[in-house]
């Protein structure tokens, strides 16, 4: 078994958690390597849970060509993917809307962050749970992300009442003195006549 990289189908396998976020990343990068490859080579890349490989990079290697180029091949990906999770609405047209598109371009109007980082959090996550011996519960969840709110805020939203989020506190903290203020005292000053 190869230590720095994993399958999707061996990620969906072994249930491995991933967020919509990473289903995405690895769609969209995917779609970007799919296109990238058509247009080098006159084989474009064969784009499947067993052929769409993740490193601890954070890379999509899609290793496999195929005769023809499939565009509904990554919507598959990402349908299979998504299963079983919750998804932003645009993120579900995308993957559920028929016909041959762009979907590399369709995918980057959607905010995720760093899609590198993710992918390599995942296929990390994945190795962690790929690597265990059989029967082993450990959880390889991610950390539950907390609620962004903006700092000093006293501002409190309908929705971040409606979720049961913290209400901010504004925390101001007075910088305390390295030293004690320095404190001039006048000395006096003599004047000399000139005589």
């Amino acid at each position: 078994m190869d230590s720095t990289r994993i399958s999707i189908a061996r990620v969906l396998a072994l249930d491995v958690p991933l967020t919509w976020q990473d289903a995405v990343a690895v769609a969209q990068e995917a779609a970007m390597l799919s296109e990238v490859t058509a247009a080098m080579s006159a084989r474009p890349s064969l784009v499947s849970p067993e052929s769409c490989f993740i490193t601890r990079d954070g890379d999509v290697e899609l290793p496999d060509t195929t005769e023809h180029e499939a565009p509904e091949d990554v919507a598959r990906l990402l349908r299979e993917l998504l299963a079983g999770r919750d998804a932003p609405a645009e993120v579900e047209a995308v993957a559920y809307s028929p016909g041959a598109r762009d979907l590399s371009e369709e995918l980057a109007t959607v905010a995720i962050g760093n899609r590198r980082a993710l992918i390599a959090k995942l296929a990390s996550r994945a190795l962690a749970v790929a690597d265990r011996p059989a029967g082993h519960l450990e959880s390889a969840l991610p950390p539950a992300p907390l609620p962004v709110m903006p700092p000093f805020s006293t501002h409190v939203t309908d929705s971040a009442v409606a979720h049961d989020l913290p209400v901010p506190r504004p925390v101001l903290v007075a910088p305390r003195p390295l030293r004690p203020p320095f404190v001039a005292t006048p000395t006096p000053v003599s004047v000399r006549s000139a005589a």
